[in-house]
């Protein structure tokens, strides 16, 4: 499976019909990755239209998280890409 582990970010107190992960290590596509930062991207809608805005421990969490899959997005997809061309091109030599 090509992923990137997210296994390390950190569970916050989010919206209720978004699971915690796991402490378990987990491998997600970049399309897994890309859904999960659209949903905290709602979530911080959300917190703003009930006013956990003006919560800065729940408001760092909720940031940290996103930037966290901001991150494990970027280097999923990279991935992705690299083994794809991979398997189109072969293994680069020299």
């Amino acid at each position: 499976m090509i992923g990137i582990d997210v296994g390390s970010a950190p569970i916050g107190v989010h919206h209720p019909a978004i699971l915690p992960m796991s402490s378990e290590k987990n491998t997600m596509y970049a399309t897994e990755v890309r859904q999960r930062l659209l949903i905290l991207g709602e979530e911080r809608v959300l917190a703003h239209e009930v006013g956990l805005d003006h919560d800065p421990a729940y408001m760092a969490d909720l940031e940290d998280e996103i930037e966290q899959y901001r991150s494990a997005y970027t280097g999923a997809a990279v991935t992705e890409i690299a083994m794809l061309r991979a398997r189109l091109d072969g293994p680069l030599h020299g």
